[in-house]
């Protein structure tokens, strides 16, 4: 009787453990990240992506890039670091993925990416 008691309580929470895993997996590790493809170079949505965070007052800490990815780190007034992962996925083709920790905030993030957007239209 026991045994079954606990294969009922049991089953449900490894099933949300397995489907969390499978979400933190799917995002590069980081819960929460939002994420688009923008129909620009790498270094012209890499320099969109440090004028939209210039533009929104964050303090940008560090910035690197090579020819094929880039990352920026970036502060809040409220201390939240924003991570923002630039790959390129042809000429005109750069993935972007916007993350706030600790577990993602997609209402900042989403504004984060139409600014970087509004920038590339300029």
């Amino acid at each position: 009787m026991i045994r079954v008691h606990f294969a009922r309580l049991a089953v449900p929470w490894l099933l949300v453990l397995l489907t969390a895993g499978c979400a933190i997996i799917e995002n590069d590790g980081k819960i929460g990240m939002v994420k688009g493809v923008e129909n620009a170079s790498l270094d012209r949505t890499y320099d969109a992506t440090l004028k939209a965070l210039e533009a929104m007052e964050f303090e940008v800490r560090r910035h690197n890039k090579d020819a094929l990815v880039a990352q920026i780190e970036a502060y809040t007034a409220d201390r939240k670091k924003i991570t923002v992962d630039l790959d390129k996925e042809a000429e005109e083709s750069t993935r972007v993925g916007i993350h706030i920790e600790p577990f993602g905030d997609e209402t900042r993030s989403n504004l984060i990416l139409s600014e970087i957007e509004k920038q590339l239209r300029q």
